[in-house]
């Protein structure tokens, strides 16, 4: 399929908006354009999900939603190249497959019971290794929070499934929760992983016995954190059951901490003497704070957050000119960089440096 690539910038205030198509002997397909040539177009007429109420509902952090999306959407491109395939979501696994909240209801995120053989969630009295010795499972306590699913089509032809399993490893009391161990909690993943593929195969015919399907793990964050969770495992099922399961090594720090300091000692470093260059230049109530991605111990993303109090658009862009020209101290090619620019809690700017550049693009908003 092809696709028209437009731009470099890939900031979340821009829009999707128009699309390219190909033609075949029985249908037109068409999709959105593409920001960068190794992103995923949307298949048109866009479908939302009826999942999405069940994600929402699920996840009120809005942050840790998009990160599931789009770090599902990045590990993907391993199986399923974006030059090939464009997207649709949750086509499958609806809200009605999904949820059990009320009595008469079944779905894969309820537990497992004679009524309900395809829950996914342990059964109230389940025995669980935790950092405070065998607990027992809750009624409150679930292990798995959430299915993200996304479909890959070749023009019409639907070409193979990603599906995000979100875990959480925090159970009993809320306020002094009891950890499931991290290998039993991979164990419990890699086990409802292979169980909702055979499902998926089981319950949908179209999706045929060798369709790829790639299954990622992850783990919440949880509330009142800083950062977001992280993938932990992923396997790609290229039948019913073959799939073996690997690990992904993905962390997130807070700029500067002393997190950051143990995984990247200089990247921190380099941080703290942007920061102070910053607030020299604008002391008055300004703020800096990073969000670093880790990838096999490697930062390979950082976002920056700067707060300032700007009396007027002179002193505002004289900020912003000066925090592009100073992003120049962070030499690492291999590092992606955004920034967030607000005055007053109104966003003034956007900086992005794409991975593998030195050049910045940059957007001054103002009302």
């Amino acid at each position: 399929m092809k696709r028209k690539v437009v731009g470099s910038l890939s900031l979340a205030m821009m829009l999707i908006l128009s699309g390219c198509g190909k033609h075949n002997s029985n249908s037109i397909v068409e999709s959105t354009t593409v920001i960068k040539s190794d992103d995923y177009a949307a298949m048109l007429p866009f479908k939302s999900s009826s999942s999405r109420y069940k994600h929402s509902s699920l996840n009120t952090d809005l942050r840790e939603t998009m990160v599931i999306g789009s770090g599902l959407m990045e590990l993907s491109k391993q199986y399923f190249s974006p030059k090939q395939y464009a997207y649709r979501e949750g086509e499958f696994l609806t809200y009605d497959a999904l949820d059990a909240t009320g009595a008469d209801r079944v779905g894969l995120l309820g537990r497992t019971n004679e009524k309900n053989p395809n829950g996914m969630n342990l059964p109230i009295d389940t025995a669980i290794e935790t950092n405070h010795g065998i607990k027992k499972i809750s009624a409150t306590d679930v292990l798995l929070i959430d299915i993200y699913e996304i479909d890959w089509y070749d023009d019409k032809d639907l070409g193979g499934i990603s599906l995000a399993l979100v875990l959480n490893d925090k159970i009993g009391n809320s306020e002094k929760p009891d950890i499931v161990s991290d290998e039993k909690l991979r164990a419990y993943g890699e086990e409802v992983g292979r169980k909702t593929v055979n499902y998926l195969r089981k319950t949908h015919p179209e999706i045929k016995p060798k369709m790829p399907i790639y299954v990622a793990l992850y783990k919440q964050s949880g509330v009142n954190t800083t950062v977001p969770g992280a993938f932990i495992e992923e396997a790609n099922f290229a039948s019913k059951t073959n799939g073996t399961f690997t690990k992904i090594n993905e962390e997130w720090a807070i700029f500067p901490s002393e997190k950051a300091d143990k995984l990247d000692r200089n990247s921190n470093t380099l941080f703290q003497q942007f920061a102070s260059e910053i607030k020299k230049f604008f002391p008055e109530d300004t703020s800096v704070i990073g969000t670093g991605k880790f990838e096999n111990n490697h930062l390979c993303s950082l976002s920056i957050d700067i707060g300032m109090y700007a009396k007027t658009w002179s002193e505002a862009n004289a900020m912003i000119q000066k925090v592009n020209s100073s992003l120049s101290i962070f030499n690492d090619k291999n590092v992606e960089l955004k920034v967030v620019m607000k005055s007053n809690g109104n966003l003034i700017a956007a900086i992005e440096r794409e991975k593998g550049s030195t050049t910045t693009t940059v957007i001054q908003l103002q009302n």
